[in-house]
């Protein structure tokens, strides 16, 4: 659709393909927000979190540098479609290990595999090639899952 606004209608249009882009933000639906919030919970001693099949892989990214890809790919004299992502796999573990260790939590709070939290059609590993964005924009994925995972501990939004 983008394509054909672009070429018959000669409208200056991008379409950005954004792999997981993770902040603050983000509702608590999403396995590393959810990680986070219960976590949280945990360490005041007021909840447990319960999780399945962490052993999947995502490729996760600051939501803000997201937002700089977007902009740049507005700023170029010519529409382009770019995929934007950090091109690094982390699993859900690893994720959830950054946070346990930065909270100092007790690891026996968290229920792991939790049958009825296993995705039937899960994608097991998945990660972006931003080599296009980084090559046509200038721009690259600024932090590293611990830098995010800090970040969002903290609610720091930048």
């Amino acid at each position: 659709m983008i394509k054909f606004y672009r070429n018959y209608h000669n409208v200056f249009c991008s379409c950005g393909i954004l792999f997981n882009h993770e902040s603050p933000l983000r509702s608590n639906k999403f396995v590393f927000k959810k990680i986070i919030e219960e976590s949280k919970k945990i360490k005041q001693k007021k909840g447990s979190l319960s999780l399945g099949d962490i052993s999947v892989k995502r490729d996760i990214g600051w939501a803000p540098d997201y937002v700089q890809a977007m902009w740049k790919m507005l700023q170029l004299k010519k529409s382009i479609d770019l995929v934007i992502g950090s091109g690094k796999a982390y699993s859900i573990k690893e994720f959830l290990n950054f946070t346990i260790k930065s909270l100092e939590l007790d690891k026996n709070k968290i229920l792991i595999n939790k049958k009825k939290l296993i995705r039937k059609a899960d994608i097991k590993e998945y990660k972006s090639n931003p080599s296009l964005a980084k090559k046509k924009l200038s721009w690259k994925n600024s932090l590293g899952i611990k830098e995010i995972v800090n970040k969002m501990i903290n609610n720091e939004y930048y």
